[in-house]
């Protein structure tokens, strides 16, 4: 990660908004600051996004650092008032692992998921999670989600799952989960790589682990996380175990 060159790019994105919102303080404060390093968090780059601020009847509003309250007509900003319609919550959630931990599984001697993944989302791969014998994730953490195409990503581990079952009937074998040596070198694997990257800048909810906490980047280059789906097979699947 190179901030210098990171702020070289961003600058382009700047030029962009400052020629796209007329109002040039109001350009100044949808600009990403000298420290937002970009793909750290979503870029908004949808068309007619920054047009829409041009437009009489939209305000921006920083509240970063407000008191916001409610009276029965008004949202009210630092005790300011501001006539609502409809107020809609942009609450956010939680990618890669939210889906997950929301259901209530659990692996070897009751152990849930959520508790498993305390600290860090142990993971084979993005694919499976040791002690929770058949339990199959498609963009987990650990794999390349978000830096992949995910149509064409959850192909590769469709076909994967579908291998492994195979080899499991073919075997007369009924569960299948993955060393924890092996989920220990991926993670670990994985985080040398993804902590020189631009997703270590800030807290965000791709590094954070279920208690809210800075630590494991849940995602993974897809150029680099490809090949290592295809060694499983040659492999013959020397970090699973199966029974």
């Amino acid at each position: 990660m190179d901030r210098e060159s990171n702020y070289r790019i961003g600058n382009f994105f700047r030029k962009k908004i400052r020629e796209t919102v007329k109002d040039p303080k109001l350009a100044e404060a949808l600009c990403p600051d000298k420290d937002f390093l970009l793909w750290s968090h979503r870029v908004s780059i949808e068309d007619n996004y920054y047009e829409t601020f041009n437009l009489p009847n939209v305000t921006l509003l920083d509240v970063k650092n407000s008191v916001i309250s409610f009276d029965e007509n008004n949202i009210l900003i630092d005790g300011k008032p501001y006539a609502i319609d409809i107020l809609i919550l942009a609450t956010g959630f939680i990618p890669v692992l939210g889906g997950l931990i929301k259901i209530d599984i659990r692996g070897r001697e009751g152990i849930p998921l959520i508790k498993k993944w305390e600290n860090i989302p142990e993971n084979y791969l993005g694919l499976m999670v040791p002690n929770f014998p058949n339990f199959f994730m498609i963009h987990g953490p650990g794999s390349a989600n978000i830096l992949s195409n995910m149509i064409i990503g959850s192909q590769f581990h469709s076909d994967l799952i579908s291998e492994l079952l195979q080899y499991m009937k073919n075997n007369n074998l009924r569960y299948i989960e993955p060393l924890q040596a092996s989920a220990d070198k991926w993670v670990e694997y994985t985080s040398s790589i993804m902590n020189h990257t631009v997703f270590t800048s800030r807290r965000s909810n791709y590094n954070t682990n279920v208690k809210g906490e800075r630590g494991y980047i849940h995602t993974f280059p897809s150029q680099l996380y490809v090949p290592k789906l295809k060694e499983i097979e040659q492999s013959k699947y020397a970090d699973f175990v199966f029974t």
